[in-house]
């Protein structure tokens, strides 16, 4: 989402009434905010030291899509997670398998097979039917490998 500077109170979890008559609520000693004007007058006090607000410098700023602790952490496990499935060369795109049935290769189409001759209608039924049973068995099968399973899991955030 967007970096934004994260200001710290030494007084950790308050409100601080600020000279403009807004009141920011510190959080475990943190507060961020988007709103341009309210950041520069939190910048004004943390270089004054005003109301025990400040911007610690091996903390400057936050991403605000990764704002509460959980976010963090979940972000932090994902990377973790990702260096090391590229570090031990799991992280392959191999692409996907599916199963064949070499008997569905015999026509192009249900009107006639590809040298012109007209299948008869048992055939259409049974091509039809071929057809309705790989279907089914690629549905139920997932071919892909428990690392992808768990990458993809990741990738989607759950």
């Amino acid at each position: 989402m967007a970096e934004v500077t994260l200001f710290k109170n030494v007084h950790g979890n308050v409100n601080a009434a600020l000279k403009s008559g807004t009141t920011v609520s510190f959080i475990n000693g943190k507060f961020f905010t988007t709103v341009a004007k309210l950041q520069a007058e939190l910048q004004e006090c943390a270089e004054t030291g005003e109301f025990g607000i400040y911007v610690d410098l091996g903390e400057p700023t936050i991403d605000t899509e990764y704002a509460t602790p959980m976010d963090q952490l979940k972000r932090k496990i994902r990377e973790e997670l990702l260096a090391e499935l590229k570090a031990g060369g799991q992280l392959v795109d191999a692409g996907v398998s599916h199963p064949t049935n070499q008997t569905l290769g015999m026509t192009n189409s249900l009107e006639g097979s590809a040298n012109g001759v007209e299948m008869t209608e048992e055939q259409k039924q049974l091509q039809a039917q071929q057809q309705a049973d790989l279907a089914k068995q690629q549905a139920l099968v997932d071919t892909r490998t428990p690392t992808e399973i768990a990458l993809a899991k990741l990738k989607a955030g759950n």
